[in-house]
């Protein structure tokens, strides 16, 4: 289920992010915390992709059903065509209308900057494609374009300001921004993404002024710049001018002494071993899924298991071509029974899921051959006759039909 891919990097974000907040309480490296927070959330985003095929619990039958196969028997050509799940939990719904929704806003955003690029007036200057909006609009750059209100600025505050904006170019600031817009797609309801994102554009903001400052500049004539700059309309993918409460950080970072760069180096350090704690966490909290997902009930062949391996003896066959290259080995059959008990799903992947009795399937061919490995002949076999089943009995968690993965696996033998 969605859930079970999103709860791990959730609960990573929280973790994380409070541990962040406290380290940019102290630590005024804004490029070092501008990187922490960024690693901090590409790696919840991985912990979705961190494989856990080898925390899956079985349930095993140990019995093993031998058959030898005769030339006559074939499988069934005809097969009836599954009826998809259609059963999609509540909060599914809400999640994807979550996704739709904050989607739509970032694609009309960017589709507004587009529009204003490709519709209004555009000159070159200073290394920036200048597009001049009709408008008084607060300045800002998104990549190599710079976004300019129709008041434009006075001399005295015109390289204040383009010196601000090749700080967000050159540092590759709009990356940031489009990366914390797909994480918010993603995890946007999560409060620990917009705490991020406002905190990651807040630093974006520090060293866009720090450098500003570091050129020269006059520190009350350029407060009085942004103050000025506050009051034109911010645009979506915009700056970060337009909040109150921002400025007045800012105004208050210009004043911080900075902390030397040995202390920045070991309190970045610190993640190391939190980012380990967690991918453990991270494991256990997978087997934990994975226990609570087990059915108290397995799924079953609807006229019981010994009549599905009578079915399966009927209708499987060593294949011609696999017996001539004396090929053999083990399939190893998954697939799912929903909540209906209708197959489907079927691959020759192990998924885990409940283990049933192995099946030995033996042809006789010339041994004296050099032996192969399973070809594909086998694995399309073995898919065959587990597409021609029909129905199960669908297992039971807290007395609900609820679908689960079932692993048949076929050993093919040459004697």
């Amino acid at each position: 289920m969605i859930v079970d891919y999103l709860l791990k990097p959730s609960i990573s974000l929280i973790l994380l992010y409070a541990i962040f907040n406290i380290t940019i309480r102290y630590e005024q490296n804004h490029q070092i915390n501008r990187f922490i927070g960024l690693a901090c959330m590409l790696f919840s985003l991985c912990l979705i992709f961190i494989p856990t095929e080898s925390l899956i619990h079985t349930n095993v039958y140990t019995t093993t059903f031998y058959t030898s196969v005769n030339e006559s028997y074939h499988i069934q050509e005809s097969l009836s065509k599954v009826p998809e799940n259609t059963s999609t939990s509540q909060f599914f719904i809400i999640y994807i209308a979550g996704v739709g929704l904050f989607l739509f806003r970032s694609i009309w955003g960017i589709a507004s900057l587009m529009y204003y690029y490709l519709t209004k007036k555009k000159y070159h200057f200073r290394g920036f494609k200048v597009v001049t909006l009709n408008w008084n609009a607060s300045p800002f750059a998104f990549f190599n374009i710079l976004f300019i209100g129709n008041h434009g600025l006075k001399d005295d505050g015109l390289e204040a300001m383009l010196v601000h904006e090749q700080v967000h170019r050159d540092q590759f600031h709009s990356i940031d921004t489009l990366i914390l817009e797909f994480l918010k797609i993603l995890f946007w309801f999560n409060p620990a993404i917009w705490l991020f994102q406002r905190d990651i554009k807040a630093l974006h903001e520090y060293l866009a002024d720090e450098q500003v400052l570091n050129k020269g500049f006059n520190m009350l004539d350029y407060q009085k710049l942004l103050f000025q700059a506050k009051t034109g309309i911010s645009i979506q993918l915009g700056n970060y001018l337009s909040n109150k409460t921002s400025l007045n950080k800012r105004f208050k970072m210009m004043t911080k002494q900075k902390i030397n760069s040995n202390k920045s180096y070991w309190i970045s350090m610190l993640y190391l071993p939190i980012l380990a704690i967690i991918t453990g966490l991270s494991a256990c909290m997978e087997k934990n899924i994975i226990a609570q997902t087990q059915p108290d009930v397995p799924a079953v062949y609807a006229e019981g298991m010994p009549a599905m391996y009578n079915t399966i003896k009927k209708k499987i066959k060593y294949p011609k071509a696999a017996k001539e290259e004396n090929s053999s080995g083990l399939v190893y059959v998954s697939f799912t029974v929903n909540r209906h008990g209708n197959i489907e799903n079927i691959t020759t992947e192990n998924q885990g899921g409940t283990q049933l009795e192995r099946l030995v399937v033996v042809g006789y061919g010339d041994t004296s051959k050099p032996a192969k490995e399973i070809n594909e002949d086998l694995k399309q076999e073995a898919i065959s006759v587990v597409k021609s089943l029909g129905n199960f009995t669908p297992a039971k968690k807290n007395d609900a039909s609820i679908s689960s993965v079932l692993t048949l696996p076929i050993q093919f033998k040459i004697n």
